[in-house]
């Protein structure tokens, strides 16, 4: 039986009616769309903030290990002295007065007093292992002065350190809340979709519809059209894709030119004119 124009205009109603729903649904996921937009770019403005943190600390943790091998080195170097003095230390028994008036009295007398060989042999003996005590203490004196040194060097490292080592802590602090503030961001983001994905799922199932009542709306058009109306709705569809057609070449041979004018070759006027249009 013919579709009665009654029949057509119910279609055309009811695919209308369910458009107008698509947009509701479409304007009320607006509001979500605009939300995630707004939390990546929170997320990327707090990923370029820790970024730049990180840099920092990876700064810090190079002249960190700088300092650290300068610690190192100077630590060596103490204990070599160290172990040097201690030697020196052990070959000195009693008091280092005691011992420098001994050698200047014994000494003095070796230099000035008339004594039979054996027993200025025996003086001189005994007057160079005191020489040799006293060149060892000079050395503890001396190596106590580079100690004294290494140390205040020592001291400047550490506290360069310390101060690195606290800057650390406290960006990795930063970097920690940032990088808590950014899951905090996914976890809205997560909430949005759980919100927004019934209402997308609702948008695509109400457009399916929507559909499927236009074709048939089209179909049932298109039964109580004459053959006259028919082919002139062809005929607009034939020329709007022959218009289509044409400005797709004259596009393509529009950037053909262009390319040609780029290498420098010539174009004829016909090409020329192309850019008039």
């Amino acid at each position: 039986m013919p579709e009665t124009k009654d029949n057509i205009e119910h279609l055309k109603e009811e695919r209308d009616k369910i458009n107008s729903e698509v947009q509701i649904l479409i304007g009320s996921g607006k509001k979500y769309s605009t939300e995630i937009k707004k939390i990546h770019k929170d997320i990327e403005d707090i990923k370029t903030i820790k970024n730049k943190r990180t840099k920092v600390v990876n700064t810090y943790n190079l002249k960190k290990n700088q300092l650290k091998k300068k610690i190192r080195e100077f630590k060596k170097q103490i204990r070599e002295i160290n172990k040097k003095t201690e030697n020196a230390k052990d070959s000195i028994n009693g008091n280092l007065k005691s011992i420098e008036k001994k050698y200047k009295t014994l000494n003095w007398k070796l230099q000035t007093e008339v004594m039979s060989p054996p027993a200025e042999d025996k003086l001189s003996k005994e007057v160079a292992k005191l020489e040799e005590v006293l060149k060892k203490a000079t050395t503890i004196k001396t190596t106590k002065k580079e100690l004294d040194d290494i140390d205040s060097k020592l001291s400047v490292y550490a506290y360069e350190l310390n101060i690195i080592n606290d800057l650390i802590f406290d960006i990795n602090q930063d970097c920690g809340s940032l990088h808590s503030n950014i899951i905090q961001k996914y976890n809205e983001l997560k909430k949005i979709h759980s919100e927004l994905d019934p209402i997308s799922n609702k948008i695509e199932e109400t457009k399916a519809k929507a559909n499927e009542i236009h074709s048939k709306y089209i179909k049932k058009k298109e039964e109580t059209m004459s053959e006259d109306e028919k082919r002139k709705i062809k005929d607009k569809k034939n020329k709007i894709e022959k218009l289509k057609k044409e400005k797709e070449e004259q596009s393509e041979q529009l950037d053909k030119t262009i390319e040609d004018l780029k290498k420098g070759k010539k174009i004829t006027f016909e090409e020329l004119g192309m850019f008039q249009k």
